[in-house]
Parts: structure tokens; C-alpha cells; sequence
């Protein structure tokens, strides 16, 4: 039960435990493709 409490106290879920919330890298990705789409709807009025 020790690996178990360590893995899930660790910053970096490596045994595919899902952080909760969002990580920055998650939150860049979602900027990105919503500035694509606005992008490319945005110029065609």
C-alpha cells in the first residue's frame, strides 16, 4: 500500500492515475485549437 500512496501523491502521474483538473499543457492545447477556430471563422465576414 506504500507504492499505491506514494503514486498517488506524486506530481507526476506516471501509472496512468488521471490528475484532477486540467494541466497546463492540456489547457495550451485547448488555446491553440480554439484560436485555429476562430481563425478560421473569424476572417470570413
Amino acid at each position: 500500500m506504500s507504492k499505491l500512496s506514494t503514486l498517488e501523491h506524486s506530481p507526476t502521474p506516471s501509472a496512468g492515475h488521471p490528475q484532477r483538473g486540467f494541466t497546463l499543457l492540456e489547457l495550451l492545447v485547448v488555446l491553440v485549437i480554439l484560436g485555429l477556430l476562430a481563425s478560421l471563422v473569424g476572417p470570413r465576414c
